[in-house]
């Protein structure tokens, strides 16, 4: 069976869209009444700014319109900020009529670098995933950037990444799509994959006994090699909390190199917190 891309393409589709960050810039003469204003680079006219008083979103209230709507932005400043979740994952093998059920807990914690002087927002960012059945907890540590409406991610120190790191666009309109191509090997070895993502709109969707605002983006990655054991094909669509931005449902059908490990996934969040606030 062959399990291990999928938990790569999954790894990308955790990316849940949350993080904190800092500001910079005053607008009183008071300790009290201070208050710092930063704007993104990214479509400057048009992106709400983000000041100290700005409080995360845990609801729909205040949400923008479309899929920027699905992007809890607040999150990138002014933390540290943490989010805590439970997730069922269910995979299944239809040619070897095999399933797997999984439970998950994750904290993710976001720390504020710095916000750079072109108004994008760097934030260390530590998650903790630990699996139920075994107690095995397993710590990554990566930093996002935030710009505009765009969510980059790369390495501690390193600037905005090159065309070969993974950015996820929440600015695109309803049926409007964006190609990237990634190198998923190294440099040396390069093994491309082509990813697709499509903003199909706004759904309402039912998770853990609750209904849910959700924005809905379909996604096709393929990869493509003379090696047949290392092509892939991948078919996946996400569900985004309009406000929280966070992931609520994720569904793909992963079809590697032969039939028999064709692979179909679910994850589904069951409970989350934003700063310790209960969401669901």
């Amino acid at each position: 069976m062959k399990i291990s891309f999928y938990r790569f393409i999954s790894a990308l589709g955790l990316a849940l869209l949350i993080g904190c960050g800092g500001g910079s810039g005053s607008e009183s003469d008071t300790d009290e009444n201070k208050e710092e204003t930063i704007e993104d680079s990214t479509l400057a006219d048009e992106t709400p700014l983000i000041t100290q008083l700005t409080k995360p979103l845990i609801n729909t209230e205040g949400a923008e319109a479309g899929l920027r709507g699905c992007i809890n932005r607040p999150l990138y400043f002014n933390g540290p900020h943490t989010v805590s979740f439970t997730q069922t994952e269910g995979l299944r093998q239809p040619y070897w009529e095999t399933t797997f059920d999984s439970t998950f807990e994750t904290e993710i914690r976001y720390e504020a670098l710095k916000v750079n002087d072109d108004g994008t927002s760097e934030v260390a960012v530590v998650k903790t995933t630990t699996k139920s059945a075994s107690g095995n907890a397993i710590s990554v540590a990566y930093t996002e950037i935030l710009d505009g409406y765009n969510i980059y991610e790369t390495v501690v120190g390193t600037a905005i990444p090159d065309d070969s790191v993974y950015v996820e666009y929440f600015n695109i309109e309803e049926g409007e799509s964006v190609p990237q191509t990634i190198n998923i090997r190294t440099e040396a070895e390069p093994l491309f994959e082509t990813r697709i993502d499509e903003y199909i709109g706004r759904e309402d969707i039912t998770v853990a006994g609750n209904l849910f605002k959700a924005c809905r983006v379909d996604s096709l990655f393929t990869v493509d090699d003379e090696l047949p054991q290392f092509r892939r094909r991948l078919v996946q669509s996400a569900w985004y909390g309009v406000g929280t931005g966070l992931l609520l449902l994720k569904e793909a059908v992963n079809y590697p190199d032969s039939p028999q490990d064709e692979l179909i996934s679910s994850t589904v969040m069951t409970s989350a917190q934003i700063n310790g606030t209960k969401i669901f």
